[in-house]
């Protein structure tokens, strides 16, 4: 087989697939633009809107002129289909015999510039053929005139004619069949090509134009944004985007950065509040130390008591100090999710009688700590974490407790939870203050002394261990009457 042939047997799949190949051409030719030159969005957009502008106007190009010849074509077929048709009603009068139709065929196919071929389907398989269609000698399979079709520029119809024979008084049948040259219709195509191509330049800078100046008016919002966050700094963590010029998605967006600040700026001002603390907390234990480092210089040598004095101070505010960081480091390893929990079984109700007992025994105010009968609660936790999270809480009771007070603790199992209430008739907890009682270093205004002790951080260890065994926490306070947690673990 030819490569000629080959080719031509291949060529109605490339024509089906020739347009995805040339939109993937096209594609790849863009992003190879785009990936090369540094565009901004507004240009990358408007190229967009002008590639799919341009695969749209080639596909209709080819079409338009494809359907315009097309019918043309058979707009002619119908034509000198009504002229053979007339000639064999002629035929069934006896008018026409078959040398009068040759004669016939061959004037339409002279007056219409066409090649007409007539095969009668009966026992004689006579076929008449004009001398233009001889000249043409146009193929008879599919794929050969596909190639007469490209090569030379020859269109092919058939049509189906019926009639009676005049002989036989029979029904019969002939295969009308017409050849017209495309290079007849050169001009008006060449005019189409013109006008259709005027239009689609035309429609490309329209689009290149208006589009840039609606893509600049859409994306405004985008650099007031830009130009916006430019301004914010951590000098200047007040800085909002303009969310009334912004619409839609953008607008979303715009909200969305909006809400993101207000966090960072909370964090950034907590860590503000975490570092000062931190430094207002170690600033007075050092202070000690360096106050008694300069005693023993001074006067240790000579001064038994001083010296003793000078070494127990600073021995008791590196222990401070010490607790203080230990604090710290467990709040950091909560933070970060890396907080060890050494799980084990035991009783809840026993550890919060050991809890009661040794705060009892410890307590220099003397309140009443009432541990109420509580059932056998089997719990699989962490056993010093939570005797440290009690302790937490009962320490907190005492401190703000008069010696009047009384402090009750009970637990009970709810809803398959282990659930501990530590309830005090203390100073109470103001409405302001009840959402910040669980950050670092915070204690209410009234309270935030050395007096009571301490460094803030209690409640804050609490809670991450209570969240780290997926627990949680309720709280109910009310000024001058008193306070009450209410602990939530699974069993």
């Amino acid at each position: 087989m030819t490569s000629k042939k080959k080719f031509l047997l291949k060529l109605p799949i490339y024509i089906l697939l020739s347009p995805f190949y040339l939109i993937k051409g096209i594609r790849n030719a863009l992003q190879y633009l785009f990936k090369s030159l540094k565009f901004s969005i507004r240009r990358k957009i408007t190229l967009n809107y002008l590639s799919l502008y341009v695969m749209i106007g080639i596909v209709t190009f080819v079409f338009m002129l494809g359907g315009f010849m097309r019918n043309e074509l058979e707009l002619k077929s119908g034509k000198i289909y009504i002229y053979v048709d007339n000639t064999f009603d002629k035929h069934e009068s006896g008018v026409y015999d078959l040398d009068d139709i040759t004669k016939r065929i061959n004037a339409i196919a002279e007056v219409e510039n066409c090649g007409i071929e007539l095969t009668f389907i009966n026992d004689s398989n006579h076929v008449i053929s004009s001398e233009r269609y001889l000249n043409y000698n146009y193929p008879d399979s599919i794929i050969d005139s596909i190639g007469a079709f490209i090569y030379n520029k020859m269109y092919s119809s058939k049509k189906i004619i019926y009639y009676i024979n005049p002989t036989t008084d029979n029904m019969d049948t002939v295969t009308l069949k017409i050849i017209h040259p495309i290079t007849l219709y050169y001009k008006q195509l060449n005019t189409l090509s013109i006008m259709l191509l005027t239009c689609i330049v035309f429609g490309f800078f329209f689009i290149w134009f208006f589009g840039s100046l609606n893509n600049k008016r859409i994306l405004k919002p985008i650099y007031a944004m830009t130009k916006t966050a430019e301004k914010i700094s951590i000098t200047n963590m007040n800085e909002r985007l303009d969310v009334s010029k912004a619409k839609y998605e953008l607008k979303d967006l715009a909200i969305t950065i909006n809400d993101m600040l207000n966090r960072l700026n909370v964090d950034y001002e907590k860590q503000k509040r975490f570092v000062s603390d931190v430094s207002h907390e170690l600033r007075t234990p050092i202070s000690i130390v360096n106050g008694y480092a300069s005693m023993l210089k001074r006067w240790g040598k000579e001064d038994e008591a001083i010296l003793d004095e000078s070494i127990e101070a600073i021995i008791d505010e590196a222990k401070n100090m010490q607790v203080l960081v230990e604090n710290l480091l467990t709040l950091v390893r909560a933070d970060n999710q890396s907080l060890k929990f050494n799980k084990e079984e035991f009783y809840m109700n026993e550890l919060i009688e050991e809890v009661a007992t040794e705060s009892l025994m410890i307590n220099a105010k003397k309140q009443e700590i009432v541990c109420e009968p509580c059932e056998p609660i089997k719990v699989f936790l962490d056993m010093q974490m939570m005797k440290q999270i009690l302790r937490i809480f009962v320490d907190n009771a005492v401190k703000y407790t008069p010696p009047s007070g009384r402090i009750f603790i009970k637990c009970l199992i709810e809803d398959s939870n282990c659930v501990i209430h530590i309830k005090d008739s203390g100073i109470g907890i103001s409405k302001e203050d009840l959402p910040f009682i669980f950050d670092r270093f915070y204690r209410s205004d009234e309270s935030r002394t050395r007096d009571t002790g301490g460094h803030g951080l209690g409640l804050s260890i609490a809670k991450a261990i209570i969240l780290g065994h997926g627990g949680r926490m309720k709280v109910k306070s009310k000024k001058n009457e008193g306070s009450e947690f209410t602990i939530i673990l699974p069993i």
